[in-house]
């Protein structure tokens, strides 16, 4: 499901008769609060708990079947309005909890090896708890996930007091939804990037005047007037005037190009010198740069999807690999054969 408020998307990941979790993706220019989320989540009809999980960008819901099902829960994640946040104060944005959860994993890993091995124990231990409990949760929702067998091989290596191997494990899968969360956060940025007008007022010619108007009242038919080191904000021809125009942000040709009478103009192009008459041909999401941005946006969902079926598809393979494990420890009598496995 996808809207248009604070959340671009929700997917639901697992479900039991009273309890759903949901994958969502915030709006692009949106700050990945789930906090916030998790607040306003909370006053939904028929919800009675809800937890929000950065880390796995998933927002858990325990609610009353009798009230409420996990369409309608969906659907009213879909419908929050940036209005009714507005009210409610920011907090961590994703990619920093998910680097602070990064830094500590290392700290422990690092800073480990000159404990005592009683604070080594309590130190694991504590670094490991945020993932053992998810895995625990899962378990107990009779759903053994990939989690439960990160949690598996955590847990295992801390009760062997194999601790440089739990806290390297618990490292390597921090840094890795780090990376997620941050790559998530560029392609966002560039979108918003893509987004913004360039210039909020333009000239156009009006009455046989030039007049400067907002960029969002140009429309299809009005000669837009570009000087130099001015961004096009449409798309058009030629009428009148000559100008070298850089079109790198759209075709990645860095020598600027001579636009005269007739020519093709795009938008998001840099006037270099000169100055043009251009005749709105596309205007507003009709641009070149609104397609880009919308084809962008759509990828984006996309490979969320496909994320989704990796990680469904890992879940699947969960209990091959624990059938291994478990033969292994029967064939060798070795408790280091299932931590490898």
């Amino acid at each position: 499901m996808s809207g248009g408020g604070l959340i671009a998307s929700v997917e639901v990941t697992h479900r039991l008769r009273s309890r759903v979790r949901f994958r969502c993706r915030f709006q692009v220019g949106q700050a990945a609060d789930w906090p916030k989320l998790e607040t306003l989540a909370s006053g939904f009809r028929g919800v009675r708990t809800a937890r929000a999980n950065a880390r796995a960008l998933s927002l858990t819901l325990e609610f009353d079947p009798e009230l409420t099902d996990e369409w309608q829960l969906g659907h009213a994640l879909l419908e929050i309005s940036d209005s009714a946040t507005a009210t409610i104060s920011t907090s961590i944005p994703e990619d920093h909890a998910t680097r602070n959860a990064l830094i500590a994993s290392a700290a422990v890993l690092l800073g480990g090896s000159f404990l005592p091995r009683i604070l080594k124990f309590c130190v694991s231990l504590a670094a490991a708890a945020p993932l053992l409990r998810e895995a625990g949760e899962d378990l107990v929702e009779k759903q053994v996930s990939s989690r439960v067998l990160e949690g598996l091989a955590i847990a295992i290596s801390i009760a062997r007091g194999d601790y440089r191997v739990a806290n390297t494990t618990n490292f390597l899968l921090a840094a890795g939804t780090h990376l997620s969360a941050t790559t998530a956060r560029r392609s966002d940025e560039l979108l918003r990037d893509l987004l913004r007008p360039h210039n909020p007022f333009v000239w156009v010619v009006r009455d046989g005047k030039e007049v400067e108007i907002d960029a969002d009242d140009v429309t299809i038919g009005d000669t837009v007037i570009i000087a130099a080191g001015s961004v096009v904000p449409v798309d058009g021809r030629v009428l009148s005037g000559v100008a070298s125009i850089n079109e790198a942000a759209l075709t990645g040709e860095a020598l600027p190009v001579e636009k005269t009478h007739g020519d093709k103009v795009l938008s998001g192009s840099l006037v270099v010198e000169g100055r043009i008459a251009i005749y709105a041909e596309s205007v507003g999401a009709g641009t070149v740069t609104a397609r880009i941005a919308e084809y962008v946006q759509r990828s984006l969902a996309s490979q969320g999807q496909k994320q989704l079926e990796t990680a469904r598809l890992a879940d699947k393979l969960v209990p091959i690999i624990l059938s291994a494990a478990s033969g292994s420890v029967l064939l060798s009598g070795n408790l280091k054969r299932p931590a490898s496995v």
